[in-house]
């Protein structure tokens, strides 16, 4: 990452200098800059807006996925790490239900004319769709092993009119070895309205850039970046996003361990980013922050814990925090639950006697 001096101290200004810059370093090192600024914004409300932004995303992203480079495989391609396209083939695709509204749908035509496209397809036009799944359950159902799925990160709209969304895509398993894997890298876009009512204009979103997925987190980070602040807390950010849609089922896959352990040691993040996110309003983003801060050396609070363990229905990250008040001081006990707090229910999955129903399992945290 370039280190950009004299930032711009607004959303606006700095959105203008990254629509006027032309160098690619500089350009992402605003992008970073710009994407801290709108995380402190208010998440959009408006599910039109969300509906919008969501759709830009989309089209810039299968665009960029598209592009005539040797980023892009699929399935079958000679590189085993390779950033995949495979939606951009798959008929349909299933999205994730939550901030986007219920009746969202679109449908593509897209030329594939990356060099390392599978050559069925390479040069081909894709004609593929994406509608809501109609709820969790059937999201990670397909995810676990039908189909491509799409998470989108929150949404924050700045007053001046600048904002930002993102995306994971989730690749899926297969009957013999079920369950969706959070594709790298995240796409974050950034989008410009001249004032409230007119539609978007695309403001940037950068192409990704390495050929290994291991070693680009997100699109607006070159590969391999130095770990910095922005950095750094840009990382957690997506990361957290993935952590929020993990699926509810009774264990974690080998992947979904990962994620929910925060596995961000090579950017050195310090504790007090990881500290950020224990007042989430995901369940399982609180669990993963406090076990994670916990590990780091942050304090236990062991009354906060308990309350978090109330509050979640996934198995295994239940049983993180109940290991965690294991630590708590001598004669700790549990406090009276507040009033109008909502205990949840521990899940159980459908025909939990069948080892590969008791993996299928359904999402956790409402959507949240």
């Amino acid at each position: 990452m370039v280190e950009l001096k004299n930032v711009p101290k607004t959303a606006k200004s700095v959105a203008d200098n990254l629509a006027k810059e032309k160098k690619d370093p500089n350009r992402r090192s605003l992008a970073v800059a710009l994407d801290e600024m709108l995380r402190a914004a208010p998440e959009v409300q408006d599910q039109a807006v969300y509906d919008q932004l969501a759709g830009l995303l989309l089209n810039d992203v299968f665009d960029r996925m598209g592009e005539p480079s040797d980023v892009f495989t699929t399935e079958y391609g000679p590189d085993k790490y390779g950033p995949r396209a495979d939606i951009m083939i798959r008929e349909s695709s299933k999205i994730r239900p939550g901030r986007v509204s219920k009746n969202f749908a679109r449908n593509y035509i897209k030329k594939l004319q990356g060099k390392k496209i599978d050559p069925v397809y390479r040069g081909q036009m894709a004609r593929f769709g994406m509608t809501v799944a109609e709820n969790d359950a059937e999201f990670t159902k397909w995810t676990d092993t039908k189909g491509w799925g799409v998470v989108f990160h929150a949404g924050h709209l700045d007053p001046s009119g600048i904002a930002r969304i993102g995306v994971t895509f989730v690749s899926p398993g297969t009957p013999e070895d079920p369950g969706g894997k959070f594709e790298q890298p995240s796409w974050i876009g950034f989008y410009s309205q001249q004032k409230p009512g007119v539609p978007f204009q695309a403001l940037y979103v950068a192409s990704a850039t390495a050929t290994d997925s291991r070693e680009q987190l997100v699109n607006i980070l070159p590969p391999k970046v130095e770990p910095t602040d922005p950095v750094r807390k840009l990382a957690v950010a997506v990361w957290m996003e993935m952590v929020r849609a993990l699926p509810l089922r009774e264990k974690f896959t080998d992947e979904e361990q990962e994620i929910f352990d925060v596995t961000l040691d090579e950017l050195e993040v310090p504790v007090g980013l990881i500290e950020a996110y224990r007042d989430s309003d995901s369940a399982m983003v609180r669990a993963a922050a406090t076990a994670k801060a916990v590990k780091m050396g942050g304090a236990l609070n062991p009354n906060s814990v308990f309350l978090i363990s109330r509050s979640l229905r996934h198995p295994a990250a239940r049983a993180r925090m109940e290991e965690l008040l294991k630590k708590a001081p001598q004669g700790w006990a549990p406090p009276p639950l507040p009033q109008g707090f909502r205990e949840e229910p521990l899940y159980v999955a459908p025909d939990a006697g069948t080892p590969k129903a008791a993996d299928a399992g359904v999402r956790a945290d409402g959507g949240k």
